[in-house]
């Protein structure tokens, strides 16, 4: 069940983001050849209107086929040929339907919450207010590879630790300070934990943890704390609060994002990048963690949006394959009137 719904999300957004490219290219007149959904070969192919629409092998990305957008073709009908704006929309375009896409989901499922959201860490915002609700115990966010706990959070996910063998914590200084006090009072290297899911504190089991030998559980905590964004309740607000979300969000996005660079660089540490970013694997594990605790339909929903959003901002990176690379060049291309642009090796790289 949480593969086809890992599938079904995940060729939604692809599906939305490839429409954008091909709406925009057929709007400026440019041939497409082929609109692909899947990679490998084809198993169904249908031709409608001089595009072959076809679904792949392999259900995993897609892509449109655009005339002339390495190099000229002959004909009408090429990329190549369009002036800088146009080439720019048609770049865009699958960025721009997947924010609209998110805008249109938050738009749905805020509606359906009151226009007021939960959100289990504090995220930088630009229009929603926000609430702060401190509850009891530390959240787990992640484990070393040598922790005692590695299985559990590798089954479990994030994790709450509410208690240190008889002893309640209640924030991460509180933790700190009761495990210090338990090992300088114990010998023993194993320490009683009363753990917990986040979202029930009456599903907890209790663990015996052996420590590291730094004398550590090696695992990064969080406060546990419930952060609500919330709008203001005026016609206006609301009608514009899946516009407003979405903007928290990406801005949320870069804002992380770009602190994580900045940390990775300065610091030379990379743990925190191999455990803040993560691909289709990542993703599937999130969406398994919902099945198996039969999320609501509203979760999957904030899911798609929030994925097709972060797919919008990690398209305009700069890198080959990704739709900032193609933005580069062909911005390249118009700046230097095309003396700093080669078909080869645009081809060969991309």
């Amino acid at each position: 069940m949480s593969f086809i719904v890992f599938l079904l999300i995940i060729n939604v957004l692809v599906i939305v983001h490839e429409f954008g490219h091909f709406l925009f290219a057929k709007l400026f007149g440019v041939k497409v050849y082929e609109f692909a959904i899947g990679i490998g070969p084809a198993l169904f192919k249908k031709e409608y209107k001089g595009t072959v629409f076809s679904i792949r092998l392999i259900p995993f990305g897609g892509f449109n086929d655009i005339k002339g957008q390495e190099k000229r073709e002959k004909g009408k009908g090429n990329f190549v040929d369009l002036n800088w704006g146009r080439k720019m929309l048609i770049l865009l375009g699958g960025v721009i339907f997947n924010i609209l896409l998110a805008i249109m989901i938050l738009y749905v499922y805020l509606g359906f919450k009151g226009f007021k959201e939960e959100l289990p860490m504090q995220l930088p915002s630009l229009f929603a207010q926000e609430q702060v609700v401190k509850k009891p115990g530390v959240i787990v966010a992640n484990v070393e590879k040598d922790s005692g706990l590695r299985v559990y959070f590798d089954k479990n996910g994030p994790f709450v630790i509410y208690m240190i063998a008889c002893r309640r914590v209640n924030s991460v200084d509180d933790f700190i300070k009761t495990l210090k006090e338990y090992i300088k009072s114990n010998s023993d290297n194993t320490v009683p934990l009363l753990v917990g899911d986040i979202t029930d504190p009456d599903k907890h089991e209790k663990l015996f943890i052996k420590l590291r030998d730094d004398k550590t559980l090696g695992v990064v905590i969080v406060p546990n704390e419930k952060y609500i964004w919330h709008y203001d309740q005026t016609i206006q607000s609301k009608l514009l609060s899946g516009v407003s979300f979405s903007v928290d969000l990406i801005y949320a996005n870069v804002k992380l994002l770009s602190g994580l660079i900045k940390y990775v660089v300065t610091t030379h540490d990379y743990k925190p990048a191999e455990y803040a970013v993560s691909g289709p694997v990542g993703i599937y594990k999130v969406i398994d963690s919902g099945v198996q605790a039969g999320a609501s339909f509203g979760y999957f929903m904030y899911l798609t949006a929030l994925l097709s959003l972060s797919l919008a901002v990690f398209n305009l990176i700069p890198f080959p394959g990704l739709d900032g690379w193609h933005i580069l060049i062909v911005t390249l291309f118009a700046v230097s009137r095309g003396k700093i642009y080669s078909e080869k090796w645009y081809k060969y790289i991309s």
